[in-house]
């Protein structure tokens, strides 16, 4: 394949010395920009991890070099391995801005709270996916589906309500599913039997009323 020819060439002139002592840290950055970009390609080169771990001696600290490394390491469903590198990745110095069109500090919050999920550590899944939000991964589905997925799965509170926009942004069966499994749980925590306010009642009708809607959106 062209990428593994090209890691190959990469390869062959890290292993001659040329990219391993680069004379400045713009000339570091750049060398590991090149690695990143290269390895970290769809598909990714079969060497990927060999390059990635010498980005890495480069510049330990790089987050989307951490994060690349994380992803091969998950793609081999390797996951212990996958998750220490996520987390040097958001201990690590943001580099986002090095790669245009790929945030890998918000896919390595990300996968942290995959990891969370599958683990049913719920709380903690939805405060890392959240954190992917807040760092740009905001026009990632992937990203919202999985804040709204642990909202439902903690819990439903007045102080959370802005949960709405991202139970709310997916526009197909999946998304209007996960709609109405949002209001439910809002339901869940407005009792009417109890509710002597009528702002209450009004929030738990508009909360059944939303769900229904989704429910029944046609998708």
């Amino acid at each position: 394949a062209l990428g593994d020819k090209a890691a190959g060439v990469l390869d062959a002139q890290i292993a001659a010395g040329a990219a391993l002592a680069p004379a400045s840290d713009a000339e570091r950055r750049s060398a590991v920009r090149s690695i990143v970009n290269l390895a970290g390609g769809n598909p990714a080169p079969s060497n990927a991890a060999h390059l990635l771990q010498t980005a890495l001696r480069l510049d330990p600290s790089s987050a989307s070099a951490n994060t690349a490394l994380g992803l091969v390491y998950a793609s081999r469903n390797d996951h212990p391995a996958a998750a220490e590198r996520f987390r040097s990745a958001v201990a690590g110095r943001d580099d986002t801005a090095d790669y245009p069109g790929r945030n890998y500090m918000a896919e390595a919050h990300y996968h942290l709270a995959l990891d969370d999920a599958r683990n049913g550590l719920w709380t903690s899944a939805l405060s890392r996916s959240r954190e992917a939000l807040r760092a740009g991964g905001t026009a990632d589905q992937r990203f919202t589906r999985l804040v709204c997925i642990s909202y439902i799965m903690t819990g439903w509170s007045r102080s959370d309500q802005p949960q709405d926009v991202y139970c709310s942004v997916n526009a197909n069966a999946e998304g209007e599913l996960l709609r109405g499994m949002y209001h439910l749980r809002r339901a869940q925590y407005l009792n009417p039997r109890s509710m002597a306010d009528t702002n209450q009642r009004r929030a738990y009708i508009d909360a059944i009323s939303a769900a229904t809607r989704a429910f029944n959106s046609g998708y």
